[in-house]
């Protein structure tokens, strides 16, 4: 399965609300997942002030307040990694340049075979753009 990078339009949405949603969304992937580790050890997103790495090793290090992570998965593999970012930094940059979205998702599914694309829309996912 690709990486992806979606550009979420959260419209009047607050931060917290979004974060709400996509936990519901991920423990309902948890749930339809058969492998029974990811569902009994299903984490939370966790916010992170930094370092937030570079994408490409000449890229410039993005500048968030903040960024939201997430990763379930057994000891030795990742079943599914995403990750939650602004889609404009703090020094203007930004990602998605289309009109109303607010923030963007990094998703690698690479190990998460089993979700469906109606969990990915209740994630909120617009503006797709794959990454591999």
């Amino acid at each position: 399965m690709p990486r992806l990078e979606y550009g979420l339009k959260t419209g009047e949405l607050t931060e917290e609300a979004m974060v709400k949603i996509l936990e519901k969304a991920l423990t309902r992937a948890a749930k339809a997942t058969s492998d029974l580790h990811v569902a009994k050890n299903r984490k939370k997103l966790k916010k992170y002030t930094g370092p937030f790495g570079r994408s490409t090793p000449d890229a410039e290090e993005p500048d968030y307040d903040h960024i939201y992570n997430f990763s379930s998965g057994r000891m030795g593999g990742c079943d599914l990694f995403l990750q939650l970012y602004p889609n404009m930094e703090r020094n203007g940059r930004v990602k998605f340049p289309q009109e109303g979205i607010t923030w963007g998702m990094y998703i690698d599914f690479s190990y998460a075979r089993e979700l469906t694309q109606g969990i990915l829309n209740d994630m909120g996912c617009s503006g797709r753009r794959s990454t591999a």
